[in-house]
């Protein structure tokens, strides 16, 4: 039994489309490079909720101009319905710059310029970035396109892992360049994600280009390599880019989702050993992969409550609700799940407190109260009878 709530979803993609342009603010910054002897501007895009006793992660985003505000708008809308974590957003912009930034010549080697631009990103730009704003250790990078080969030069640098997620859309892949990718990764010791995609009317060369990578990609057998390939049905060159990018984030932050939607209730019954550790582990992965600490969600103490009314001895059902009360005290689920315990025991005075408790924590926007009230009358029945027969 879930708690229904009244649901604003549909008016505010309504209001979100409407005023998506008043709502995207950014911080434009002049950078001026020792690297590329001149000045260059970049788009800060902030958590609209930024705190600067927390830290976020980062998306460096290539062709800013182009992509900066779409990225934003993506994780904007997808933050507000917890699908994303709240993301830092840099944007450069390479209007006038795109081809130099990212040339390669006719090995697949950066050119002068290109590697003037890499280390800009590498040497000045994360640098600043780290010391001017709130972020933590865990970097993506996304490129359309040209910008999307260049991406991969970050990939294969044998010094130093500059970031932990690639979003490659559309990509030709300059030669020799997906070898290099995959020797790399074969030897990889922590988890790197990696997106590509293409779409049904994308550039011939590209759609090629990408097939062949893809082949490659699949290959490969590390278990730290976060790979995913998308194909974008009907779909042009330039029309993918929204699809590709939202489909990207959300394949960044998979181990970051709801558990609903990364376990079946039955694959959580596989798990070995106490829900309440399982729980405490998957959270904690958020933090070994993303760096990043969240609150424990309603939705996922739920979701896992199923399984552990479904699946657990009653031991456990008590273990698993008082760590709900612990982590979530202003939340009914754990009340109630001390509720069913007591109840199962014979104890109705108990249950009654716990179910009570519970209730207590609804919402006057929860439309079926109702249905929770029925465990409080069923207890209160029970009660009622059991003085009647002393």
């Amino acid at each position: 039994m879930i708690p229904i709530q009244m649901s604003g979803n549909s008016r505010i993609f309504f209001l979100f489309l409407m005023f998506l342009p008043f709502m995207l603010y950014s911080k434009e910054v002049k950078l001026s490079s020792q690297f590329l002897n001149q000045e260059r501007i970049i788009d800060v895009y902030l958590p609209d909720n930024y705190d600067n006793s927390l830290n976020y992660p980062c998306i460096y985003v290539l062709d800013g101009d182009k992509l900066g505000s779409l990225v934003s708008g993506i994780t904007l809308f997808n933050e507000g319905f917890d699908l994303f974590p709240e993301i830092i957003i840099i944007s450069i912009r390479q209007d006038t710059t795109r081809w130099t930034d990212c040339g390669y010549n006719s090995k697949g080697e950066l050119t002068v310029n290109s590697s003037n631009f890499y280390n800009f990103i590498s040497k000045e730009l994360i640098p600043y970035v780290d010391l001017n704003y709130s972020v933590n250790n865990y970097r993506i990078i996304l490129g359309h396109s040209f910008t999307a080969n260049f991406i991969n030069y970050f990939l294969i640098d044998k010094d130093i892992s500059y970031f932990n997620s690639y979003i490659a859309i559309s990509p030709y892949y300059s030669p020799d360049l997906v070898n290099k990718v995959l020797e790399k990764v074969n030897s990889l010791k922590s988890i790197v994600s990696y997106y590509v995609s293409y779409s049904e009317n994308d550039l011939s060369g590209h759609i090629n280009s990408v097939r062949k990578a893809d082949k490659i990609f699949k290959s490969i057998k590390s278990k730290n390599f976060n790979y995913k390939m998308d194909y974008i049905q009907g779909k042009g060159h330039i029309s993918m880019v929204p699809i590709s990018t939202s489909n990207a984030i959300d394949h960044t932050f998979f181990y970051s989702k709801p558990i609903f939607k990364v376990f079946k209730i039955k694959n959580l019954r596989e798990f070995k050993g106490s829900y309440v550790a399982f729980v405490k582990k998957y959270y904690s992965n958020l933090n070994l992969i993303y760096s990043i600490d969240i609150e424990y969600r309603i939705e996922d103490l739920e979701y896992v409550s199923f399984a552990v009314n479904k699946y657990s001895r009653d031991i456990e059902v008590k273990e698993f609700g008082e760590f709900c009360i612990q982590n979530k005290p202003n939340a009914y689920v754990g009340y109630y799940l001390l509720g069913e315990y007591y109840e199962k025991l014979n104890l109705l005075e108990r249950a009654l407190f716990f179910y009570e408790k519970g209730y207590s924590t609804l919402g006057d926007n929860c439309l079926n109260k109702s249905d929770f009230y029925r465990e409080i009358s069923k207890i209160k029945v029970k009660l009622t009878k059991k003085q009647q027969n002393i």
